[in-house]
């Protein structure tokens, strides 16, 4: 794991409740890890520990998916308003863009540096017996350990 950082603008209802990107120049500093497991490889950047948010790029041959992810120590969240509720969600992206500084060769030891942008799709919370509807508008800046690595 190391260090990162992100920017991030959250909504609730369509209305911002938090938003990095308007404090200007300040960071806000997350965690990143990176497997690689045969022909892929997954970075995953988040802020928190047991409850957090964050997302996640696989990488393999010449495309990549890119998906926001919510967690949280009790059961707050669903995907769909219909769903039950879980302890978290992998939210699909209704748009990411997704820049690395080379190609990726998928061998140890290789490090890699990008941005990514994100918008997720809208998922739901339930809290307190009220339902919320949320999405996130994200930018990770990233720079790997070196993949398979003792500290990855």
């Amino acid at each position: 794991m190391v260090l990162s950082s992100m920017d991030f603008r959250m909504y609730e209802n369509d209305s911002v409740i938090a938003d990095s990107y308007a404090k200007g120049k300040t960071i806000t500093e997350c965690m990143t890890m990176t497997t690689l497991q045969g022909d892929t490889i997954t970075i995953t950047g988040w802020l928190g520990m047991f409850v957090g948010f964050g997302y996640r790029i696989e990488l393999f041959r010449d495309t990549c998916i890119v998906d926001h992810f919510a967690h949280s120590d009790a059961e707050i969240y669903k995907l769909k308003e219909k769903d039950s509720l879980e302890f978290g969600v992998d939210v699909p992206c209704k748009h990411y863009t997704l820049a690395l500084s080379e190609k990726p060769g998928f061998k140890k030891g290789e490090v890699l540096e990008g941005v990514v942008e994100l918008k997720s799709d809208d998922y739901f919370e339930v809290a307190n017996g009220n339902e919320k509807k949320c999405r996130i508008e994200l930018t990770g800046y990233f720079r790997t350990d070196p993949i398979g690595s003792p500290k990855n």
